[in-house]
C-alpha cells in the first residue's frame, strides 16, 4: 500500500461524514471492498480505481503524494462525492503524518531554534477545544471497544486528529493516528495488529488529551508541560565541534509503509547520535538506502560507509532525540576509519549492562520525541551459543524483524552453529522480555578481552576487510565462510538456560486492560463481578493493594457505562470507565517497567 497516496485526516473525516448512513453501514460490513477493485497508478502520480460496476475513482495527489482537498478526489458515478465508491477507496489510504518525512542525511526540517520551555505553556481556546474533542473520541472508543469501532467512530477520531493538528497539538494527533491504524489492522485482520500496542496507544491518547484539559478541567490547562504538546517539526540546535565514530547501521521497515536505514555514531564521550533516512516506500527501500548518499556539510558518503567512518564535524547541529543535522552551517571531513576497538566505541561495549538497562527503562518513561538517541541499545561482548556476557549474564538473542526482506533469522542459525565464538554484540533491548536482545550488529570480540570458560580460542569470526570488524544484520550478507574453522551441527539451548521466568503478578490486571481496549465496557459485564473480586483478592494477597483497588474501579466504571432505566437499557456516561482505565493503565505501565528491569538483572 505504500505506492498509494496518503490522505489528510480532515479530508477523510469530511468525506466520511457526508456519506449516507446506509453506505457507512454497508462499508462496515465489508471494509476491504475496494481491495477487490483494480488500482492503477499513472506516471504522473495520479491513481485510478476501476470498480466492478464500471465506475472509476480518480485520486490526484499533490507532489508530496498527499490528498489534501476535495477537488483532488472524484468518482464517475452520479452520487459522487457522497458515494460508496469514493468512501471505500479513501478508507483504504493511510492518513498522512503530522510532519514531513526527514530528508536523507538528517537534513533539518526547520532552522535551529531554542527548544520550547519545559516548565509549562499556556493553551489557547482552540487547543482546549481540540483536546476535548480528542478526549471525547477516546472515551467513546473505549466504551465501545476497537472491535466495534466502525466508520462512524473512526470518523470522530479522524476529525479530532485533524483538530489537534490545526491547533498545534502534534503529540495528541500522533496518538490518535496510531490508535486509528490499530483499529484498521484489527478490523481487517492484518498480521501487524498488536493488542498490547493498541492498549498502550489508547492509554497515551487519553493521558495526553486529559493533561491538555480534554476532560473539561480548565484549571489543568493553566500551565501545561511542553512535552504534552509535542513537536510538529524537528528543531536542531548547534553544539559546536564533534569527533565522531561510526558504530553500525540498522534497517527499518515500519508497519505504516515507511522504510530506510538509521546509522548510529558516537563522540569521544560515548554520546550516541543518529543519521536517519526513513521515508514512505516499499520494504525493499531499506536495503537500497544503505548505499544511498548522505551529506554532512561538504562530505558525501553512503550509510554503508558512514557507520564505519570517523568524522570531524564543525558547527554540528543535533535534535532533542540525538539526530544529527546537515544544514549549511555544518562542515565535516573524514578522519581515520572507525573500529570498535578504538577507545570511544570500546568504552560503550565495556559499560556495565546494569547501567545500560537502567538507561533504557528510564528513557522508556519519557515521550517518544524526548528519548535520547539509541537509549534502548545494548552494546556488550559475549559468547555464542547461548550468549553469556563478561558479567556472567545469560541473554537470549532474537531477530529484530521477521520481514522477508531482512533475513535475520538465518544469522541466528549461523551463530547457533558456532558455539564458543567470542563476539561483540549490538542489540535493541526488549523492554517487555527480560534477558532478550533483538540483534542488530555483530563483530569479533577483541582477542583476550573475553575471559570466559565457554570461549573456544580456536573459533573466530573473519569478516571482509571493507566491513571493518562489524556486520550490520539484514544489510551485510553474513555467510558460513566467515566462520573459522567452520560450523557444526545446530544445537538446542538447554532447558532452563535463562532460569525459570518469574510469575507476573500484574497479569490479571493487564489482561483486563487488553480486553477493555478490544471489547469496551462489554468486556466487564456485571455478571463477571464475582470473578473480578477473586482476581482483586489475589492481587491483594500478592502485596499489590493498589492494583486490586484499580481492578475494582474498572468494574465500577464498566457498570456505570450501561444501566437499566424503567426496564429499558440505555447507555450511560463512559467517562468513569475512561478515568479508571487511565489510572489502571498508568499504574500497570510503571509497575511493569520496574519489575521487568529487575528481572533483566536478577542472578540465575
Amino acid at each position: 500500500m505504500s505506492d498509494r497516496p496518503r490522505i489528510d485526516p480532515g479530508l477523510l473525516a469530511s468525506v466520511s461524514e457526508s456519506a449516507p448512513r446506509r453506505l457507512v453501514k454497508s462499508l462496515d460490513k465489508d471494509p476491504a471492498l475496494a481491495e477487490r477493485w483494480r488500482w492503477t497508478r499513472a506516471a504522473s502520480g495520479a491513481v485510478t480505481v476501476a470498480t466492478e460496476g464500471g465506475e472509476t475513482v480518480t485520486l490526484s495527489p499533490d507532489p508530496t503524494g498527499t490528498l489534501l482537498r476535495a477537488e483532488q478526489v472524484s468518482c464517475t458515478c452520479l452520487l459522487a462525492p457522497r458515494c460508496l465508491h469514493l468512501l471505500a477507496v479513501l478508507t483504504r489510504l493511510e492518513p498522512s503524518e503530522e510532519s514531513a518525512p526527514a530528508a536523507a542525511g538528517g537534513e533539518p526540517l526547520v532552522a535551529a531554534e531554542p527548544a520550547p520551555p519545559r516548565e509549562g505553556l499556556e493553551l489557547s481556546a482552540e487547543q482546549r477545544r481540540a483536546a476535548r474533542e480528542l478526549y471525547r473520541a477516546g472515551v467513546e472508543l473505549l466504551g465501545l471497544g476497537a472491535n466495534a469501532a466502525g466508520t462512524v467512530v473512526q470518523t470522530e477520531l479522524l476529525r479530532a486528529v485533524h483538530s489537534c493538528r490545526g491547533a498545534s497539538l502534534p503529540r495528541a494527533a500522533s496518538a490518535g493516528l496510531r490508535v486509528l491504524r490499530s483499529i484498521r489492522d484489527l478490523r481487517e485482520e492484518r498480521p501487524e495488529f498488536s493488542l498490547p500496542e493498541l492498549s498502550r496507544d489508547l492509554l497515551e491518547l487519553l493521558e495526553v488529551a486529559r493533561a491538555l484539559g480534554g476532560d473539561g478541567a480548565e484549571a489543568r490547562t493553566a500551565a501545561v508541560p511542553a512535552s504534552y504538546l509535542g513537536t510538529a517539526r524537528r528543531a536542531y540546535q548547534g553544539i559546536g565541534h564533534l569527533r565522531l565514530h561510526g558504530l553500525f547501521c540498522e534497517p527499518v521497515i515500519a508497519g505504516a509503509g515507511a522504510s530506510g536505514v538509521v546509522s548510529f555514531l558516537c563522540d569521544e564521550s560515548g554520546q550516541l547520535y543518529s543519521v536517519s533516512d526513513v521515508q514512505p516506500g516499499e520494504p525493499a527501500r531499506a536495503r537500497g538506502t544503505y548505499d544511498k548518499g548522505v551529506r554532512l556539510g561538504e562530505t558525501s558518503l553512503s550509510h554503508r560507509e558512514l557507520c564505519r567512518e570517523g568524522l570531524f564535524v564543525q558547527g554540528a547541529t543535533v535534535s532533542a532525540d540525538g539526530r544529527l543535522g546537515s544544514g549549511a552551517s555544518v562542515q565535516a571531513v573524514r578522519a581515520v576509519e572507525s573500529v570498535w576497538s578504538a577507545p570511544a566505541p570500546s568504552g560503550l561495549f565495556a559499560t556495565p549492562i546494569a547501567e545500560q538497562v537502567a538507561r533504557a527503562y528510564a528513557a522508556a518513561a519519557l515521550p517518544v520525541a524526548e528519548r535520547p538517541s539509541g537509549s534502548d541499545l545494548v552494546l556488550t561482548r559475549g559468547v555464542a551459543l547461548l550468549v553469556k556476557t563478561s558479567e556472567e549474564l545469560a541473554l537470549r538473542l532474537v531477530a529484530a524483524s521477521d520481514h522477508a526482506q531482512l533475513p535475520l533469522r538465518e544469522v541466528l542459525r549461523l551463530l547457533a552453529r558456532a558455539p564458543g565464538l567470542a563476539l561483540s554484540l549490538v542489540g535493541r533491548l526488549r523492554l517487555e522480555q527480560p534477558r532478550t536482545l533483538a540483534l542488530l550488529a555483530v563483530g569479533p570480540a577483541p582477542e583476550g578481552q573475553l575471559l570466559l570458560p565457554e570461549v573456544d580460542p580456536s573459533r573466530r569470526l573473519e569478516l571482509p576487510a571493507a566491513w571493518r570488524g562489524r556486520c550490520n544484520l539484514g544489510l551485510d550478507a553474513l555467510q558460513a565462510t566467515h566462520f573459522r574453522p567452520g560450523l557444526v551441527a545446530p544445537r538446542e539451548l538447554a532447558a532452563g538456560s535463562l532460569g525459570a521466568p518469574l510469575p507476573d503478578p500484574l497479569a490479571g490486571l493487564r489482561r483486563r486492560l487488553y480486553r477493555i481496549a478490544l471489547g469496551g465496557r462489554a468486556a466487564l459485564p456485571p455478571e463477571a463481578g464475582a470473578e473480578l473480586e477473586r482476581e482483586a483478592r489475589r492481587l491483594g494477597e500478592a502485596m499489590l493493594p493498589t492494583a486490586a483497588a484499580l481492578l475494582r474501579a474498572l468494574q465500577r466504571g464498566a457498570v456505570a457505562c450501561e444501566r437499566t432505566l424503567a426496564g429499558r437499557r440505555r447507555e450511560g456516561d463512559p467517562a468513569e470507565l475512561a478515568l479508571a482505565y487511565l489510572a489502571a493503565g498508568s499504574f500497570e505501565r510503571a509497575c511493569s517497567r520496574s519489575l521487568q528491569a529487575q528481572a533483566w538483572l536478577r542472578p540465575l
